[in-house]
């Protein structure tokens, strides 16, 4: 039987047209279960208590199974640095 884990984050947008995405990685969980109880325990807390329910994501993983990128990625062009590497992080 495959094992499962249930990571928590906490997530809202923002900005004059919500075009900023704040997310916080609460935890991981054995069981679903678990995760719905570290909301209850979140929710009250100053930050969290402005935002509703919804904020909270629950995403469930298989434990050792890819999930995501197996094709790889590319990166848009108005992604890459164009300064070289010792200009654009100076040690």
């Amino acid at each position: 039987m495959a094992r499962k884990v249930y990571y928590l984050e906490h997530c809202y947008r923002y900005g004059r047209n919500n075009e900023h995405v704040e997310g916080k990685r609460i935890g991981m969980y054995s069981t679903r279960e678990l995760a719905e109880e570290a909301i209850d325990r979140y929710l009250p807390l100053p930050g969290f208590r402005d935002y509703p329910r919804e904020c909270f994501q629950i995403s469930e993983f298989v434990v050792d199974r890819d999930t995501a990128w197996t094709e790889g990625f590319s990166v848009p062009s108005y992604h890459v640095n164009p300064l070289p590497e010792s200009v654009a992080w100076p040690d």
